[in-house]
């Protein structure tokens, strides 16, 4: 039942950040978003490092060298995501990154030895269809979807699974609570490495306007409560079968999407692409 009450709770937080991000990502730039939420979430979690400390000392070479590669995944990660959120509606971005599932799916079988079902094989078919659905046929509105978009959406969605594998098996080694600071602090880092003159000169008009500072606040809080959680789950059960139950705010956002933030051109077409895609992310989830 705990479990239970942390996905739930999880999924809601996920998709809150999701229709934030989307709203607020027409004030800021992609790179500006990341760097400043980023900063934001390493202070936010420097009361937990400070008082599990001596968790730290338990991070083996190896266990350091895996956190590392992973933050530096999780900051091209954290970029696509900004940067898709940015160029594609929701509507769109949200069913066709479903791809993530398949992914995950395959990455379970390669890297954690786990055994997906014929059935899973099936709701894989499912999310392939949804995605054909929204980006092939007359009806498809190029200016929601084009190859940009999609290779993007698929790009993201890729590392995204990378990333959420290696989170995983970074969980075997090294305690949430010691994790998520360095996730933050030590992706900052590498953020920090292509930083220019005009990123800088973003960043600051950020940092100086208390109106967007405080937007930014509530995103880092959203996103690092749903990520947090997302480390207990993975912590606790196997990769294949929370990644899918997880990525069912795809589909929870893609409404919202519709709904909300006016993305009602074809909603037909992708009401039944993200139900289509559900479907399959249940199959997966069930079998």
């Amino acid at each position: 039942m705990f479990l239970f009450i942390i996905v739930i709770v999880c999924i809601l937080l996920s998709v809150a950040n999701k229709i934030y991000t989307k709203v607020f990502i027409k004030e800021v730039d992609p790179f500006s978003m990341l760097f400043v939420t980023n900063l934001v979430l390493s202070v936010l979690a420097l009361p937990v490092i400070i008082l599990n400390f001596d968790k730290v000392y338990l991070i083996t070479n190896f266990g350091w060298a895996v956190m590392i590669f992973t933050c530096a995944l999780w900051s091209l990660n954290g970029f696509l995501g900004n940067y898709t959120y940015k160029v594609a509606p929701v509507s769109i971005r949200e069913p066709l990154s479903q791809v993530q599932i398949i992914f995950a799916v395959f990455i379970g079988v390669l890297f954690f030895a786990e055994t997906p079902s014929l059935f899973s094989y099936f709701g894989i078919l499912l999310i392939f269809i949804a995605g054909l659905i929204l980006t092939i046929g007359k009806h498809v509105n190029r200016e929601e979807v084009n190859l940009h978009i999609i290779l993007s959406v698929m790009a993201m969605a890729l590392i995204a699974a990378i990333t959420t594998a290696f989170d995983k098996y970074t969980m075997n080694f090294i305690d949430p609570q010691v994790y998520i600071f360095f996730n933050f602090a030590i992706a900052s880092l590498f953020l920090s490495l292509a930083l220019s003159r005009y990123r800088i000169k973003l960043i600051k008009e950020v940092l100086i306007d208390k109106a967007k500072l405080f937007k930014m606040f509530l995103l880092s809080v959203l996103f690092g409560s749903s990520f947090y959680l997302s480390l207990l789950l993975y912590r606790d059960l196997d990769f294949s079968i929370i990644y899918p139950i997880l990525k069912t705010t795809a589909p929870l956002t893609a409404f919202a999407g519709i709904l909300f933030l006016g993305e009602k051109n074809n909603w037909k077409i992708k009401v039944l692409s993200v139900l289509i895609a559900f479907v399959g992310v249940v199959i997966i989830k069930l079998f």
